[in-house]
Order: structure tokens, then C-alpha cells, then sequence
């Protein structure tokens, strides 16, 4: 490698024994300084500045080498430029220190003790630094990174600014304090790289290689085939199957192809196209009981592998849940009713060996159909993703199945999944323990109010039925069939925008819900809304929404919750397992409820 003599002002080769170096991270801008243009380069240009501060920085911190990517490298030789790039990341990690420049951030005066200041904390989240693909390497790989304003003020090192660096990228921040990135799914990293830019399409797969342990030539030109061929490559030295854990996208950021994709535009198969379609992915970890953990091959036809398939005429029956992020994706992964997910004949589902970070009973999966032409499968609805199956299902209804999956379905568009009612829906699925605690809807206000049922437990309603009442709150009342008065209340409000009066549908910006347990509808509406007050306050005053509602086997812990998502406004009450508990003799215990409203966007 080259490396740039700070006191002797010129760059030497080193082949082995390199010294210590520091090493610069930055974002090109105008007058970057060639290797072929370093000696003549003129001293008041942006990047002969930009060489110079890095070197003064360099002596200040005792070190007599640094490298600077445009100086160092001699770009005119391919091969040159092939070796620096698949050493790149070693070169990084192998540093003394690496200097992070923020050309677009000015600290003036702040010091660490003022950084919560949020001009600052928005000017350094918000820099182009953070935007470009190859300095997630150069963030991550370096055992110190130290960060500079424009005006090489130093802003603090990457441990102190860890908590913004990780709302910035969306890292984990224990990958950013240096733990083993190898801990972390290749889906993880992947979605780390998600909302990144590069100027060439195919960097996009070369400023990964190093993240992933992988090397492979050159080819520009080749376009978005240099991300297929770093997966080929990846598979080779691994066997973690949340490769294939990538879909269409629910998130885009500023900037990212993804942002410019159409679904017409994916072509995507059992590999995905770009880095974007990982942006839901970054809670996809490796399964931890490696049930189907078998060896799979990369051939010229597509993925030879073996998963456990349900197929064509078992998925129709089972509950099958779109796995899919809030927008802000700091949020908990959520699940999505099963209602639309009727699987046309075709329909068959893979199951992969990785799961959700927080729930050990279920998998990602994959719809795929079979292609009598090609004698293979293809990967197919990227807009649905990925979807959960759970562990039990796949015991009972999954066979393991040699698959030969095609690399693109260049049919992308055709959909399995049949999207039949275009107009958006109130849907509200009740869980099984519901349904064994004998609970199911008895009436709702407004009364008018009509229920289309999909399946046991499972309703839905349009929208334009759910905002028939206007304003007033949107209350279900749940009555157990079992016998005895148990009863509870769901109390859905609407939210507006305050300066709109219309009642059109898309006016509705959110839900707030609560439940009301031990009581019914009644006959008298203004009680009702009085009791709907009178829970609001409670909830208010004891700090938490959880409420405890008799059955005849105990009690149901109900614990409503909102989550808001670019497609979904999704209120769920579930809670785990609540303590025994001993009353007149008898051992009852507390049941989790799970109950689910979601306003699917069709």
C-alpha cells in the first residue's frame, strides 16, 4: 500500500512492514487530489487543503504516515484499483486512528458537554457522510475513529458519539462500539447499508466486500450483476439463509435507489437487487436452533436448498402474517392480520432458518411458484415481503423439500397473492386464546355498523363504515358465549387533523384505543361516553393502559397499544403471561389476549 510521509511530504510504497498510519474517511468533493497530480498539486485547492489538515492532524497525534484514498491509489490501474478495494476495509481496521471529515458540519465552539444542543445534533445526523456506501466500512472498521468538522474542529470520537451515530445510520450500537460485526445476520448488515449512496451503481456490491469477509474482481460496467455476484459470493463462505430475507421495502430514504424503484422496476428472485430491498430487515436474525440448517448450493440455474415447503394446497389454511417494520425504523417489528394473504393455487411457502430478533417460535418465509418451463421455482410478491410461519405450523403441514429457485423471476409483476377489494378496511382478528376464552363481538356503535367475516375470529369493515359516526369513538363490545356476564368494551378514537372537518376518509391520522372491562354497550350513549372519560382519566393517572377483564377460566391481562405505519395503523392488545393467582380454592391463571385492529392500505 501507499502511505503519504507527513514530514518528508511524499508518498511511499510499502509491500510488507507497513508503519503505523492514520487514515482519512470523507466524502469527495471538487479539486480532489490525484496520486498522478499530488506534486503539482496547487495549495489552495479544497483538496490539497483538505491532504494537509490530515497531515498536521497526523503529527498531532505522533504518527508520521497517513493514507488518503485520492492520493494514495493510482485510480488509472485497474488492477491497482481492484487490490486497494478488496484490501480497503483491512487497511481501515489496521489503522492507528482514523480521522472522519464532516465537510458540511460546524461545531464553532460546541464541546462535548454541549452536544445535546439539537442545532448540532441535526447538522450531524444529517451529513452527507452518513449517506455514502463506503464510509459504513470506514466507520465501522477502524478500532479508533475521531470526527472533524469542515473547519477540522474535533467533534469527538465515535464511542462519545455512539448514541447519534447509531440514530443517524440506524446501527445497533453495539455493532458501532466495536463488537464482532460477524454476531450480526447477513440481513442485518445488509439493511445497514440500505439508505447508502454510490456514485456508480456497481459500488453499491464493491464497498460491501470487507463487511462481509468476501473478495471478487472488478467488472464496472457490469451494473447492478455486481450485487448479485457479492451474494454468489457471501453464500460461498456462508450458510445464513437471511440472505434471502429482503422484500420490496416499506422504508426509503432520501437518495436511495430504492427511493426510484417502481415494484414494476424489481428484478429480483431469490437474491435481491440492490442493498435498498434490506431496508425492513434489520431485525432478521440467524435462527437459534438451527432446525434446517442444511448445506445449499449456487449454481447456474439458481439456488440449490432445501426448506421446509408448505405447498399450493396447505397454505390456503394456514395463518400466514406479513412481516413488516414501522416507518420509523427504531420501532419494534409489528404483525399484520393474515386476511389478505389467501395464497392463489400456485402458492406454495418456503421457510427460512432465521427469525424475528424477539420471537423464537416463528420463521421468515418466501412465496414461490412453480414454473413448469424452467423446471424451478421463483421467488414471487416482493410488495407482500417476507412473512412469519411458526414452528408448529411447519411441524404439522411442512415438508422438506429439495427447491431449485431461480436467481430473477423476470415475471415480477404477476402477483400470487389476489388483492380483491381496492378500498381500504377496518380489520379486527381475534387470537386463539380469544376465542378459548369465549369471547367474540356482540355489538358495536354505531349499531348500523356491518362485518364482513373472513375466518373464525376474524372481521373487517371498510373505512367509510368505520368513520360513519364522524368523530365520536368507534366502540365493540365483547361478550362471552360461554355463559355469565363477561363483557368488555374496545374503545377505538378517531384522530383528525384539528383544521379539518370533513370526514373524508383520508383525513383520519391516527387511533388511540383503550378497553373498558366488566361492563356492555348499554342504552344510553352519553354513559357511555362518560365511562370512556372516566377510563381515559384513569389510564392517565395510574401511567399505563393495562386493564384485567374475568372469564370463567381467570382472568385476561388486556393491554391495548397503537402502532402507526406507512400502511397500517395497527392497535394490538397482548401482554405475556400474567403471575397465578389463588381465589376460593381454586389455581386460575391470567391469560394473554391477543386482538389485533389493523386498517390495511390495499
Amino acid at each position: 500500500m501507499r502511505l503519504l510521509q507527513v514530514s518528508e511530504w511524499k508518498i511511499l510504497d510499502f509491500q510488507e512492514d507497513v508503519p503505523e498510519y492514520a487514515i482519512l474517511s470523507h466524502t469527495w468533493g471538487k479539486e480532489e487530489v490525484s496520486l498522478a497530480e499530488f506534486q503539482k498539486a496547487k495549495t489552495t485547492s479544497q483538496g490539497y487543503r483538505k491532504i494537509l489538515n490530515c497531515c498536521k492532524q497526523a503529527i498531532s497525534d505522533g504518527l508520521d504516515y497517513v493514507w488518503i484514498d485520492t492520493c494514495c491509489i493510482d485510480k488509472s490501474s485497474s488492477a491497482e484499483l481492484s487490490e486497494a478495494i478488496n484490501s480497503m476495509y483491512q487497511w481501515y481496521r489496521d489503522s492507528a486512528i482514523c480521522y472522519a471529515y464532516l465537510d458540511d458540519v460546524k461545531c464553532n465552539d460546541f464541546i462535548l458537554a454541549e452536544r445535546g444542543d439539537e442545532v448540532f445534533t441535526s447538522s450531524f445526523a444529517k451529513s452527507r457522510w452518513f449517506t455514502r456506501g463506503w464510509t459504513l466500512q470506514e466507520l465501522l472498521a477502524p478500532s479508533i475513529v475521531d470526527f472533524y468538522d469542515a473547519d477540522w474542529n474535533s467533534i469527538g470520537s465515535r464511542d462519545e458519539l455512539a448514541d447519534l451515530i447509531a440514530e443517524a445510520t440506524q446501527i445497533d450500537i453495539r455493532a458501532i462500539r466495536l463488537s464482532n460485526i460477524d454476531d450480526y445476520s447477513i440481513a442485518q448488515r445488509m439493511s445497514w447499508a440500505s439508505h447508502r449512496r454510490t456514485t456508480r451503481i456497481e459500488d453499491e456490491a464493491y464497498c460491501l466486500l470487507g463487511l462481509f469477509g468476501v473478495n471478487m474482481p472488478l467488472l464496472y460496467g457490469e451494473g447492478d450483476k455486481a450485487f448479485l455476484r457479492l451474494q454468489q459470493e457471501i453464500m460461498k463462505e456462508s450458510d445464513d439463509q437471511s440472505i434471502f430475507a429482503w422484500s420490496s421495502g416499506t422504508s426509503t430514504f432520501k437518495g436511495s435507489r430504492q427511493e426510484s424503484e417502481s415494484l414494476a422496476d424489481i428484478r429480483g428472485g431469490i437474491l435481491a437487487a440492490s442493498p435498498a430491498r434490506f431496508a425492513d430487515s434489520g431485525h432478521v436474525v440467524r435462527s437459534r436452533t438451527n432446525e434446517n440448517n442444511t448445506p445449499y448450493a449456487v449454481t447456474n440455474k439458481g439456488i440449490s436448498i432445501k426448506l421446509p415447503l408448505f405447498k399450493a394446497e396447505t397454505t390456503a389454511n394456514i395463518q400466514l402474517i406479513p412481516a413488516r417494520w414501522t416507518s420509523s425504523q427504531w420501532a419494534n417489528h409489528y404483525r399484520t392480520p393474515s386476511l389478505t394473504l389467501t395464497m392463489a393455487p400456485r402458492g406454495n411457502l418456503a421457510m427460512l432458518n432465521c427469525q424475528p430478533a424477539d420471537d423464537d417460535e416463528s420463521r421468515y418465509s418466501i412465496v414461490i411458484e412453480w414454473r413448469a418451463n424452467t423446471e424451478s421455482y421463483v421467488r414471487v410478491n416482493y410488495d407482500l415481503g417476507l412473512v412469519f410461519a411458526s414452528l408448529q405450523e411447519a411441524k404439522e403441514k411442512a415438508e422438506l423439500t429439495e427447491l431449485l429457485i431461480q436467481y430473477y423471476n423476470k415475471t415480477a409483476k404477476i402477483l400470487t397473492i389476489p388483492v380483491s377489494n381496492p378500498e381500504r378496511r377496518v380489520i379486527i382478528q381475534s387470537s386463539e386464546l380469544i376465542e378459548r376464552a369465549g369471547f367474540q363481538i356482540h355489538s358495536t356503535l354505531p349499531a348500523s355498523s356491518r362485518w364482513e367475516r373472513l375466518n373464525t375470529g376474524t372481521v373487517a369493515m371498510s373505512t367509510t363504515v368505520f368513520l360513519s359516526n364522524g368523530r365520536r369513538d368507534f366502540v365493540i363490545e365483547y361478550r362471552s358465549r360461554r355463559g355469565g356476564d363477561y363483557r368488555f368494551l374496545l374503545v377505538l378514537k378517531k384522530r383528525f387533523p384539528n383544521s379539518q372537518e370533513t370526514m373524508q376518509k383520508d383525513t383520519l391520522v391516527g387511533i388511540e384505543a383503550l378497553a373498558i372491562v366488566g361492563t356492555g354497550m348499554g342504552e344510553n350513549e352519553a354513559i357511555l361516553q362518560s365511562q370512556v372519560l372516566d377510563e381515559t382519566a384513569a389510564i392517565k393517572a395510574r401511567g399505563e393502559n393495562i386493564v384485567y377483564q374475568k372469564c370463567q377460566d381467570g382472568e385476561l391481562c388486556l393491554i391495548p397499544k397503537v402502532k402507526e405505519a406507512r400502511h397500517a395503523w395497527l392497535i394490538t392488545m397482548q401482554t405475556s403471561d400474567a403471575p397465578k393467582s389463588e381465589k376460593g380454592g381454586l389455581v386460575q391463571r391470567r391469560h394473554k389476549m391477543d386482538l389485533t385492529v389493523d386498517f390495511m392500505f390495499r
